[in-house]
């Protein structure tokens, strides 16, 4: 080797840390502000951060959006029913403090929701939530026991339930419906409790105290699901991940 390729490879050996030592003298504030961003970043509550083999993981809670997305559209639907079957749901059947037992006209609307058979799918859960809606304004209008409608083993009856729950919030839904969702076989019914759950993680003060038991529900509505329902579990429980939060912070 003479001089000259001798010159070049001692260059070509000290080019790479003398780039690095004049990149981090130059882009000081630059990688200081990418730190702070990152620090800034894992105290976030809308983030989870984990650190894994290959690095730093960051999830956004997109997820927890979609499910309150999918809580829109479901309420959009019962306006839809409510406003095609010209129902009207009075103030007073919100607000009586007495309560009706299950009647046979809500029992024949559980019974013809339970033999639905449509060989579509998009078609088939066209129909079960409009019935499903109906069940709820029927609910509502002529202020159905709750209670009886959750012990009923029923899950046409429990469908009615939770579609009713996104209509009228009531103190202690979220405990009845823990309780009653162990009846929910049918995905479709699952599929409703799920979408209630949404609206009971930001409506319920209890809602904090009953994470667990909300995690451990969704995780046995994952057993047997098709990917329609695992997605909608999957952004339900990132929403209530962030309740989770609002104990371990207080």
């Amino acid at each position: 080797m003479n001089t000259l390729e001798a010159v070049v490879a001692l260059v070509g050996h000290l080019a790479w840390p003398v780039a690095t030592l004049l990149i981090i003298r130059f882009a000081h504030q630059e990688i200081r502000s990418l730190v702070l961003a990152v620090a800034q970043r894992i105290r976030d509550r809308s983030s989870e951060v984990s650190v894994t083999k290959s690095g730093f993981e960051i999830r956004t809670a997109v997820a927890a959006q979609e499910a309150r997305i999918d809580l829109l559209k479901a309420k959009q639907d019962q306006v839809s029913t409510i406003a095609l079957k010209q129902i009207t749901i009075s103030p007073q059947s919100k607000t009586q403090s007495t309560t009706n037992p299950v009647d046979p006209v809500l029992q024949r609307l559980a019974e013809s929701y339970r033999n639905i058979s449509v060989p579509d799918l998009r078609e088939r859960i066209r129909i079960k939530n409009a019935l499903a809606d109906e069940m709820a304004v029927h609910v509502i209008s002529h202020n159905i026991d709750p209670k009886a409608l959750a012990t009923s083993a029923d899950e046409g009856l429990l469908v009615a339930l939770a579609s009713s729950m996104l209509l009228r919030y009531q103190p202690g839904d979220l405990c009845l419906l823990l309780d009653s969702a162990k009846y929910a076989k049918r995905l479709h019914v699952r599929y409703r409790v799920t979408t209630t759950l949404s609206t009971l993680a930001e409506t319920d003060p209890e809602a904090p105290r009953l994470a667990e038991r909300v995690h451990l529900m969704l995780n046995a509505f994952t057993e047997g699901a098709d990917d329609r329902l695992l997605k909608h579990v999957s952004s339900v429980r990132a929403l209530w991940s962030q309740v989770a939060t609002q104990v371990s912070s207080s």
